[in-house]
């Protein structure tokens, strides 16, 4: 470990960070609390994140010039003197510098002014500095009293504009990277990791991939060089494949394993029994798939097309069962829900159903036009159901959110424009009414469907989001630009960052490892 005192103070602040930003969820998620709290709190983060900035960037310029002295911001010491106890781990850090007088002071009714003088920063092991307070862009700190302040400022400003200079330097020399720091897109400070393995499963497009429920060991693929795939991860060998005459655009297992379906550009569906692979077309609407999925808890696959039906079939025998025909405009995502007793489809029609399997009857219809215009005015793109809760989230290509009860049809909420059409959703998996969306430019956003308010916008990445998902409390994301983002939603500032060698089509994580499908036709193991 560092024992820097201002890296220690560094870290120290992070830690704090953490400790805020899990308040101020906690806080966020509890019923009646008033706005005022969560203005107060989502203020004291802001504070955190400055000062943590401002001695991000003492460091730096120490680094470059050992003289330069700076001040403890006195905000942050009012805060850190409330609790006692983060005073004594200050100083067992050797971090700050406190005087007998002020060991006597009453920490619950002290003021600024009796902290001046008192809490001093010390940049080395043998020096500090006492002070009265002065301005800056943070607020009120303590002043150096040697009466050089101006000599001070202009030497701070001279290393600033020095590492100006710098960046302009890397630019010249690194013009792209640069360019993505600019305009918020990734921080210089993530990390690039390579890959465990790199297989060359397909010459072009990886379209889709399907892991096995229980033998998580196989992998199924589909690739615009027409060719399905099985392969086995821990051989790294391709164990079953076959050409067809069109892209393989989507691959699906059933429940147990033991079927494989496999969708077509042409509109035909495959079946395969993975014990002998043997193989059943299922008749169908001849029109391009853009929806497969098995049952959750039976041998039953529907699939949605361009000519805007749903069909669903008996997978072991391949008999047509149900037609579910109302959508005027292509279907664009669906399935079954969690429970399977239903069926939900979007489509570019701009409406959300929920359809009856046994029936076919159409149960509900979610549109602007029968809901007072609180639903999407253009494309649903992609939708995703709540773990717990009869809930689930629509993305449109007018860039907002919708929120849907499919147990009543009615619509719970919908959000402002956030930016570019939304692509991806995903629940948090906990009870905090946290959800992600990806869209097309690359951004994500971190919305809270309860208060219906953003939390947050990142821009993570320069090209669309593929796949976002939660998993052991982190959410992974990927996008077209080769980027894999994972992060912990309480703390959405601390990326982790893999990038791929292509663009990213598909991604499956599991424990100890995360696999994305790309543009090149490479499985990347990570």
């Amino acid at each position: 470990m560092d024992h820097d005192p201002l890296t220690q103070f560094l870290h120290l602040l992070k830690q704090k960070l953490a400790i805020t930003e899990k308040q101020f969820w906690e806080l966020s998620n509890e019923e009646g609390h008033s706005a005022e709290q969560e203005i107060e709190l989502a203020k004291e983060l802001m504070m955190q994140e400055r000062h943590i900035q401002l001695i991000d960037q003492t460091i730096r310029l120490r680094n470059q010039d050992k003289t330069l002295n700076f001040a403890f911001p006195m905000k942050y010491a009012m805060n850190l003197i409330q609790n006692p106890e983060i005073i004594e781990e200050f100083k067992q850090y050797n971090i700050i510098d406190v005087s007998e007088e002020f060991e006597k002071i009453n920490h619950n009714t002290i003021t600024e002014e009796q902290v001046k003088g008192f809490l001093i920063m010390k940049f080395d092991d043998t020096a500090s500095q006492k002070s009265d307070a002065w301005e800056d862009d943070l607020g009120e700190v303590v002043e150096v009293d040697n009466q050089e302040l101006e000599a001070l400022e202009k030497e701070v400003d001279q290393q600033e504009e020095k590492i100006i200079e710098e960046e302009e330097q890397m630019i010249k020399q690194q013009p792209e990277l640069l360019e993505q720091i600019e305009d918020n897109h990734i921080d210089p400070c993530w990390k690039i990791d390579e890959s465990k393995a790199q297989l060359q499963i397909h010459n072009k497009v990886i379209c889709t991939f399907a892991q096995n429920p229980v033998s998580k060991d196989l992998i199924a693929s589909g690739s615009e060089d027409d060719h399905l795939k099985i392969i086995k991860l821990s051989t790294q060998k391709v164990i079953f494949e076959k050409k067809y005459d069109e892209t393989v655009g989507l691959v699906d297992f059933n429940y147990d394993g033991k079927y494989l379906a496999a969708g077509i550009l042409t509109g035909k569906i495959y079946i395969y029994l993975l014990n002998d692979m043997s193989e059943k077309m299922l008749d169908g609407s001849q029109t391009e798939p853009s929806v497969l999925k098995w049952h959750p808890k039976g041998n039953v696959i529907l699939a949605g097309f361009q000519d805007s039906t749903l069909w669903m079939w008996n997978g072991v025998t391949g008999e047509v069962m149900s037609v579910f025909a109302g959508h005027e405009a292509e279907i664009t995502c669906g399935g079954f829900t969690l429970d399977g007793k239903l069926i939900v489809s979007g489509s570019a029609d701009q409406s959300f159903r929920v359809w009856k399997p046994s029936t076919s009857e159409q149960v509900y219809k979610i549109s602007s036009v029968s809901h007072k215009h609180n639903y999407h005015k253009d494309d649903v793109v992609c939708f995703v159901q709540h773990y717990k809760q009869p809930i689930i989230a629509t993305g449109s290509s007018d860039s907002t959110i919708a929120f849907i009860n499919f147990e009543d049809g009615k619509v719970i909420g919908k959000s402002d424009p956030l930016g570019d059409s939304i692509v991806e959703l995903c629940f948090i998996g906990t009870n905090q009414p946290i959800i992600v969306a990806g869209d097309m430019s690359g951004s994500v956003y971190i919305y809270n469907w309860n208060s219906m308010k953003l939390i947050e916008k990142l821009c993570l990445c320069k090209n669309s989001i593929t796949k976002i998902l939660f998993y052991n409390q982190q959410f992974h994301i990927s996008s077209l630009d080769g980027k894999i983002v994972t992060f912990d939603v309480r703390q959405m500032h601390n990326y982790r960052v893999l990038q791929a060698k292509s663009g990213i089509y598909e991604m499956i994580v599991e424990e100890g490892w995360i696999l994305v499908g790309c543009e090149n036709g490479f499985v990347y193991v990570y």
